[in-house]
């Protein structure tokens, strides 16, 4: 979630300086066939992520006598129950916002009660001033609760990154410009997997789509009907690779056209 920060870092945007940004993510496991190019609405198309590390520190003892103890397993378990709750009851429902423990761990021994334990998860969301509250929340809900059982607990959010953003004209342009590559039967929207035109999933790309006007755009990889029913990240995936050329296709054919049409509105002007 980091890769495209560090890039920015070193001056990827400044040397040549960048006007706009494209990029293509291959899919699998999509209701398209492969080859089929995917171009998001504008407007936030990705959600936020936020990873959250939180240790509890309580105090070790003997699995007997768990009253000379301060149980760090326990109150891990009641603040994985209580962040729950900051979705549920805190978040408008209308919104879409997620919030997983994705890891807990602590001990290594049935009889005995260990001195810490910890939990790991992330955050996602589509609205910034949601992404500062539930971080905020986070901090708030794992410090009170871990003082509630006589423990103490810290929060840090090693990795995150913002939603990627795909910008209204360049959208327009893309779209049209890929329509007339590759056909309007062979480019759709989001809507053919999410529902909402936006995935909860995140990118990094977003750190470009902050600083530049930018699109995102995916590549069908396969469809379940041809054989490709896994999604990425899954350890079985696998992707139609007859079709990768046409991503390459679609990156440089968009590039050219957009500096035509950026060249003659400047002329025109």
């Amino acid at each position: 979630m980091s890769g495209a920060k560090a890039m920015i870092a070193a001056g990827l945007l400044e040397n040549p300086h960048v006007d706009a940004a494209a990029m293509i993510h291959i899919f699998s496991g999509m209701p398209v066939p492969a080859g089929t190019l995917i171009v998001p609405k504008a407007g936030e198309v990705s959600a936020s992520a936020d990873m959250f590390h939180i240790d509890v520190i309580g105090k070790g003892g003997h699995g007997a006598m768990p009253n000379l103890s301060v149980d760090p397993l326990n109150v891990a378990s009641h603040i994985f129950i209580a962040l729950q709750e900051l979705i549920a009851r805190e978040i408008e429902p209308g919104n879409t916002t997620v919030l997983t423990v994705g890891q807990l761990h602590g001990g290594n021994a049935a009889n005995i009660i260990p001195d810490t334990a910890f939990l790991e998860g992330t955050i996602r969301c589509f609205d910034n001033e949601e992404r500062s509250y539930l971080k905020r929340r986070v901090e708030e809900v794992a410090k009170g609760v871990a003082a509630v059982f006589r423990a103490q607990a810290s929060v840090t959010f090693p990795i995150g990154c913002p939603s990627v953003y795909n910008d209204p004209k360049l959208y327009k342009q893309f779209l049209s410009i890929n329509k007339q590559l590759l056909g309007e039967e062979h480019v759709t929207g989001f809507e053919v997997a999410y529902p909402t035109g936006r995935m909860a999933g995140s990118e990094d790309f977003g750190y470009v789509s902050e600083k530049v006007p930018s699109v995102m755009m995916v590549l069908g990889g396969g469809s379940p009907e041809q054989g490709y029913p896994y999604p990425q990240h899954h350890p079985k995936v696998d992707f139609r690779e007859d079709t990768f050329y046409i991503g390459t296709a679609v990156l440089v054919n968009t590039a050219l056209e957009w500096l035509k049409e950026e060249a003659s509105a400047q002329k025109s002007n």
